[in-house]
């Protein structure tokens, strides 16, 4: 049986993919992004879903670590 907190969170995350769906639809124009040296032209929804691509998997992986060692901590204590 799923909790209310899940329901919430099932929500929060199906408002979320709305949202960058919408975005993307209305950002279809071409930009030119600049990345040190590398110049590369994409659609701007493109760019708009790698950041969040990028930004969710650097969310997920600080994440991970921090439970790790969190879990190191408690296994180490008597």
């Amino acid at each position: 049986m799923m909790t209310r907190m899940n329901r919430v969170k099932i929500v929060v995350a199906a408002v979320l993919v709305v949202l960058l769906i919408v975005l993307m639809v209305q950002n279809r124009s071409e930009v030119v992004t600049r990345l040190l040296f590398a110049e590369v032209k994409m659609a701007q929804s493109i760019l708009l879903l790698l950041t969040a691509t990028l930004g969710f998997g650097a969310g997920s992986l600080v994440t991970w670590f921090l439970l790790r060692r969190n879990q190191k901590k408690k296994a180490l204590q008597p």
